[in-house]
Formats: structure tokens, sequence, C-alpha cells
């Protein structure tokens, strides 16, 4: 369950708002998909959002957000084992790249 390929791009979540969805591809064709959950209210143990601040989308756009996928965390989950769950991570760059990954590997357990 090697993963071949993981991309992020933005959607707009219920609200119309930005969020993360990444799709994740494993060698032999296992894929997953997972968005990031774009809760109204924040608990004081949850990941927090990584978020741009600025004028576009009112400060909640996620560029930096996408740019830590491709460029952070992409690079270092090609090649591991989709299966390893206990290297998957948190926050919102990241929740959608585990969920995805939590996916693909549980369809390619059947």
């Amino acid at each position: 369950m090697r993963i071949e390929q993981v991309h992020a791009r933005r959607i707009r979540d219920p609200r119309c708002g930005p969020t993360l969805e990444v799709d994740v591809r494993l060698a032999g064709g296992g894929t997953g998909r997972g968005v990031a959950p774009a809760g109204a209210s924040r608990g004081t143990r949850e990941a927090v959002d990584r978020r741009d601040g600025g004028e576009a989308l009112g400060g909640r756009d996620v560029q930096r957000a996408l740019a830590s996928v491709s460029r952070e965390i992409a690079p270092a989950r090609v090649g591991l084992d989709a299966s390893d769950q206990g290297r998957d991570l948190v926050g919102n760059a990241t929740v959608s790249t585990s969920l995805a990954l939590l996916q693909a590997a549980a369809l390619h357990a059947g």
C-alpha cells in the first residue's frame, strides 16, 4: 500500500467558506479523498486551522495550507505505507491528507 501521489485543492465547505480537499493515490490504483471539516465552533483540544489572513476570502483563504500539503506533507508521505496510521497527521492542512490516506488504505484492505 505504498503512497504514490498526494494532491490538494481548495474547495468550498457547506457554508461556502474555503477548505482543503486532498486526494491520495496508492501504488496499484487505490485512491482516497479527504476534506478538512470546517466547524462553526472550536474546542480547546481541536487542531488549529492554517488560514492566510489578509483580505482574500475574509482572511480565511487556505493557500498557505495548500502550499504545506504540496511542499511539505506530500513529499514526506510519498513512498510510505498508507496502512501505517501511526505516522498520519493532524490540522487543516493535514487532517484532509490523513482522511484521504485512511480511506485509500481501507478501500485497499477491503
